[in-house]
């Protein structure tokens, strides 16, 4: 099976789950896509060498992960993609060009499953459109944004999720019950509750990538 994870912002616990499918023998491809004006995800950080919109290159990507989090990631494909972002109209059609690049990659690498990681706005809204065709698995890390709202765009990715009967993943209960609820206000057709799972965070073995090698010192390491 050939499965594309394409992730905004939720690296940290993204590689884990690609690093883990990859070893299931299955073909990986991972896209961490992230806004022009914000190029820090933590585990990768761009933002003190800031790359141009589109596919970051292969060397540079590997030099700021370092080699034990390649090490790490050495089993699948992974690719960096940052697109324009931004409220103004420019930015607009700027994100639907490179939503379209991005999107064709996707399509013409022919993959099983196309899974939807986090939301990143206008720009994942215009990625579920080009990718309507594929085989589509959304995970949904939260519902409403961490100051209680939830923006326009992201409430038109709810709707189509519906509208489309996209299967969905979720962290948590409380996520699942905040979409149910929603979605009885956009239809009133009965629940298909085999497109919804709810699985918790895994461990977070990313950051381990980025503890020194200390061998045998452990517990003086621990203990400083």
């Amino acid at each position: 099976m050939k499965i594309a994870l394409i992730s905004a912002y939720c690296l940290d616990s993204t590689m884990p789950l690609a690093k883990h499918l990859a070893e299931q023998k299955t073909n990986v491809h991972l896209f961490g896509i992230m806004p022009k004006g914000n190029q820090n995800v933590y585990v990768v950080d761009f933002s003190k060498n800031k790359q141009p919109n589109g596919f970051v290159q292969t060397e540079i990507a590997n030099a700021q992960m370092g080699k034990k989090l390649c090490e790490y990631l050495s089993d699948l494909t992974l690719k960096f993609f940052i697109f324009p972002g931004g409220g103004k109209k420019n930015f607009y059609f700027r994100d639907i060009y490179y939503a379209w690049k991005l999107s064709k990659h996707v399509i013409n690498n022919k993959f099983d499953i196309v899974h939807l990681i986090h939301t990143s706005g206008r720009f994942s809204l215009l990625l579920m459109f080009f990718l309507k065709k594929q085989h589509l698995i959304q995970t949904l890390h939260e519902i409403t944004d961490h100051s209680g709202d939830t923006n326009s765009s992201n409430l038109k990715i709810l709707k189509q999720l519906i509208k489309k009967n996209i299967p969905i993943i979720f962290h948590s209960h409380i996520s699942k019950e905040r979409f149910f609820s929603f979605r009885s206000t956009v239809s009133k057709d009965a629940f298909n509750m085999n497109l919804y799972t709810m699985l918790r965070f895994s461990l977070y073995e990313t950051y381990m990538q980025f503890l020194p090698n200390i061998g045998n010192n452990t517990k003086q390491f621990i203990e400083g």
